[in-house]
């Protein structure tokens, strides 16, 4: 079992257990929270990310999934790769004990489809999240980066733009 230390400790406190959000319907202040956390721990190794998976409530974890796929949305908004690293590590500390490979894909799929389109590559990145996760996911995962034509709707996710930018839902 993976030792929690001070600084994960502060981490996990700043991330609220709130289970009435909706999947969009969270607050300016609660993401600005969590782009600082994410600022923060860019190149998380494997360690640092069950151990902060470990420390997370389910809800604390769904919160940060949530984040991450506003992000996504937000970079691609914008226009903007540098999301990318952020989004991946929140989504690796989100679905570290995923052992359903299927699920994987599922929660993932925003992520491919985002890296691909802001860094003309997702390989690089899901290589990165494979390298962080459990020994039996990173195999699978590293062949589905390199999958050219993974779409949103293919993985039950729609794309939709409103006047507040690009929104990612799940179908």
């Amino acid at each position: 079992m993976c030792r929690v230390n001070r600084d994960t400790k502060q981490l996990v406190a700043a991330i609220p257990d709130q289970r009435s959000l909706g999947f969009t319907d969270v607050t300016g202040d609660l993401d600005r929270t969590l782009d600082t956390i994410f600022a923060g721990v860019l190149d998380p190794d494997e360690f640092f990310v069950r151990a902060l998976n470990g420390a997370l409530g389910r809800q604390q974890r769904a919160l940060v999934y949530r984040y991450a796929i506003r992000l996504l949305a937000r970079g691609l908004t914008n226009n903007d790769a540098q999301v990318v690293p952020a989004a991946a590590t929140a989504l690796a500390i989100a679905t570290y004990h995923e052992d359903d490979y299927r699920n994987l894909m599922l929660n993932l799929a925003p992520l491919h489809v985002a890296a691909a389109r802001l860094t003309g590559d997702a390989s690089p990145t899901l290589d990165w999240i494979a390298a962080r996760l459990p020994d039996e996911q990173r195999g699978n995962l590293r062949a589905w980066g390199r999958r050219p034509g993974i779409t949103l709707e293919t993985f039950r996710w729609k794309e939709t733009t409103t006047e507040d930018g690009t929104k990612l839902e799940p179908c």
